[in-house]
């Protein structure tokens, strides 16, 4: 073939005329790859394949990393999503609940149909949590969840959860006052303008102290010594229409820090906290095991109430044929009444006064925010209702990093050392590495950004575990805490940060060779003969 040589003073020129060959240029004045040879003492046409095998073999190394990367990251996020929290989400949105309801001042009761008196509001017994749908098999006795039914069966709709206003054919008008209109008295008295209230809170003069506690007595009973109620203590309400002979005594007392917040209707005679967990154990249920509606949303279980002892911030006041407390809440439908009588024979439903529990009096206990603890969960939850999409897309990518190893292998054994002298081999690479890159960046800041919303919400927990008096709470919050830190944390934000940030620096790395050694890819020696 014929050569060309051009020489000046600072430039040479290599070309092959004739052919389709790029020609080399360079300066020596400013050429990267004779400076580079000449610090290492090397030939520049030795140095120059070098760069092409790196440059070869550099794409491939990345991708086989990421696809190593990719399925310890599919690992974990499979853990993730499968990792079960001690705490329910039902059982912290109780907690949220009961900690953030207003408290009474004063009720009223009255019948179906009528009208609270000026400043009073219509109040609940609770939530009853309704049924699944379901069905009754073609023998009549099993009952099924619909994804069990078939088209035999008789088909059951669910009920859906509904608030009780009724109790025995009665309805509570409750006067509120707000649960932030309430301080601890953290000084000697009260400021102006606010009223103490059983020596522990201070609320706003225009309201009056809540009620403390609820007596039950006999009707006809009267204390032949006092015409008037104990000094400090103060008669709210009274209720004659519960209990045959008994009657309800609402009173306000200074002596009884209880601060009554609602009612709540239980299946056991004695309640867990998650609303979802019943005991059914005779223990529970005066001597006899408790059984219920088959597709109700709560069922007896094993494990009484989650390993948490029942609840001492509810007080029993009373109880009620489970079929009547349905039917006259209009709970079922009257074609489903039938199926589930044969569960309700002899057995009650009971009514729980509730009180707000108690926290230690002290500035950063009194102001919890409750909606953080509620919200604990749901921001666990997140990731397990989101994690498919970074799955499927570590997915999407695996296959896309296999089909580059092949592309550059094919590449590699057509064109041999001019491989990279196609800028379209070059360039795909070089932007492939670069949305892995960049998709890699988008992770680490939801990683990143997600980790910090869990861990501020650990942090919290573990702030406020000592706030509570009671022992089943703050067992609760550490828990909870224990498990964000050393199940969650552990073994997996922290893991697969770690894989993000691994990826990035690699990435990163890769990139800059990319940059940096295109400089010299298309350097090449002509030889003739």
């Amino acid at each position: 073939s014929k050569i060309k040589i051009e020489i000046s003073m600072n430039t040479f020129e290599i070309s092959d005329e004739g052919t389709d060959h790029r020609p080399l240029q360079m300066t020596k004045s400013d050429s990267r790859i004779f400076k580079v040879a000449e610090k290492l003492g090397i030939e520049p046409e030795r140095l120059a394949d070098y760069v092409r095998v790196l440059l070869t073999v550099l794409p491939i190394f990345f991708y086989v990393f990421c696809i190593v990367i990719c399925q310890m990251r599919l690992n974990l996020i499979t853990q993730a999503t499968t990792s079960t929290p001690p705490l329910s989400t039902t059982l912290l949105s109780n907690i949220q609940y009961i900690n953030t309801r207003p408290y009474i001042e004063n009720v009223v009761e009255v019948k179906p149909g009528g009208n609270c008196p000026t400043g009073y509001e219509l109040g609940d017994f609770g939530k009853w949590i309704g049924t699944y749908a379901g069905c009754k098999s073609k023998s009549g006795q099993f009952y099924w969840t619909e994804s069990y039914c078939t088209p035999e069966d008789e088909m059951l709709e669910a009920v859906p959860p509904t608030i009780i206003k009724k109790w025995k054919n009665t309805q509570l008008c409750f006067k509120t006052i707000p649960r932030e209109k309430v301080r601890y008295r953290m000084t000697y008295t009260c400021e102006k303008g606010e009223r103490e209230c059983a020596g522990r809170y201070c609320i706003p003069d225009k309201y009056e102290c809540p009620i403390s506690w609820i007596n039950v007595e006999p009707i006809n009973y009267t204390d032949p010594y006092s015409t008037h109620d104990e000094p400090g203590t103060q008669t709210k309400a009274k209720i004659d229409d519960y209990i045959p002979g008994k009657r309800l005594k609402f009173i306000y007392s200074e002596n009884i820090e209880y601060v009554l917040t609602g009612f709540e209707v239980s299946y056991a005679m004695r309640t867990c906290w998650d609303p979802y967990d019943l005991d059914g154990s005779p223990e529970a249920n005066e001597g006899k095991a408790r059984k219920v509606y088959p597709l109700l949303k709560v069922q007896p279980k094993e494990d009484r109430c989650g390993g948490y002892s029942y609840r001492n911030d509810l007080h029993r006041i009373d109880s009620w044929e489970e079929f009547d407390f349905y039917k006259i809440n209009e709970l079922f439908s009257y074609k489903n009444m039938s199926q589930v009588a044969s569960y309700t024979v002899n057995q009650n439903v009971y009514l729980d006064a509730r009180f707000a529990p108690f926290t230690m009096p002290t500035n950063g206990c009194w102001d919890i925010d409750f909606s953080v603890v509620g919200s604990v969960q749901s921001r666990l939850q997140l990731f397990n209702k989101l994690g498919f999409l970074f799955y499927y897309t570590g997915g999407l990518f695996t296959i896309g990093l296999i089909l580059f190893i092949g592309f550059n292998i094919f590449k590699a054994i057509q064109l041999g050392k001019r491989v990279f002298s196609y800028a379209t081999v070059y360039l795909a690479n070089l932007y492939f590495t670069g949305v892995l890159l960049g998709y890699y960046i988008f992770e680490s800041v939801i990683v990143f950004g997600y980790r910090l919303w869990v861990v501020s919400a650990a942090n919290y927990l573990r702030g406020i575990d000592g706030c509570f008096l009671d022992r089943n709470i703050r067992n609760m919050m550490n828990d909870m805490e224990n498990y964000i830190e050393t199940e969650y944390l552990h073994n997996y934000l922290n893991e697969t940060a770690v894989l993000m940030g691994t990826c990035l620096i690699v990435g990163t790395i890769v990139l800059f060779c990319f940059i940096v050694l295109s400089k010299a890819r298309h350097y090449s020696i002509i030889e003739t003969n």
